[in-house]
């Protein structure tokens, strides 16, 4: 999560630093140190109007911790990002990640700070897209070392106007994921999930 964060801090300067260099050349007048909370302020409004962009598909919940969801960004009708988004009492993450890049087989991947290894997998099945959806594999942790998943298969139909995840042909709009808990915490694996 925390790779994440940096690449989208680096990114997100990477994008706007000219933007304050070309406002410093119009206005030399202004003070360096109101810079800061003046960026602070136009990266928050761009990731509203980009959040705004993303057309939510699922609601993701883990048991006794936290939510989320899943998303889709269209561009001309063709959906060309998917968001996974998620928040507990540890923080928030946000992963993005192109179509193009999931069918070359890249993957959205959770994996805890303090337990080694990937403990939510989310990827393409092959073929990626068949008659107008896309099919992704999400793989649940269920045993550590070695580590050992459950396999999910879910459908997307993705249209502007209205998205739809299946499973087994059947749509669902919540995943409920139940974590194994050992001596009142979490064990590192997920016992059970719900498609509601």
């Amino acid at each position: 999560m925390q790779n994440f964060i940096k690449k989208t801090i680096l990114i997100t300067s990477a994008l706007f630093i000219p933007l304050g260099l070309y406002a410093q050349d119009e206005d030399c007048s202004q003070n360096p140190s109101e810079l800061p909370a003046q960026v602070h302020e136009l990266i928050g409004s761009l990731r509203a109007i980009s959040n705004a962009q993303f057309k939510k598909v699922m609601d993701l919940k883990v048991n006794m911790d936290g939510s989320g969801s899943l998303a889709v960004h269209y561009e001309n009708g063709k959906p060309t990002h998917l968001r996974l988004s998620y928040k507990n009492k540890g923080g928030e993450m946000n992963q993005v990640l192109s179509f193009d890049d999931i069918a070359k087989g890249k993957e959205i991947a959770y994996e805890h700070p303090d337990m080694k290894g990937k403990a939510i997998i989310v990827k393409a099945r092959k073929p990626f897209e068949s008659d107008g959806r896309f099919k992704f594999e999400v793989k649940l942790r269920s045993k550590i070392g070695p580590d050992q998943y459950n396999a999910h298969s879910i459908d997307l139909a993705a249209h502007p106007e209205k998205q739809v995840v299946l499973k087994d042909e059947k749509m669902f709009k919540q995943m409920v994921i139940s974590p194994g808990v050992k001596m009142f915490s979490w064990d590192g694996t997920f016992k059970s999930v719900e498609f509601n």
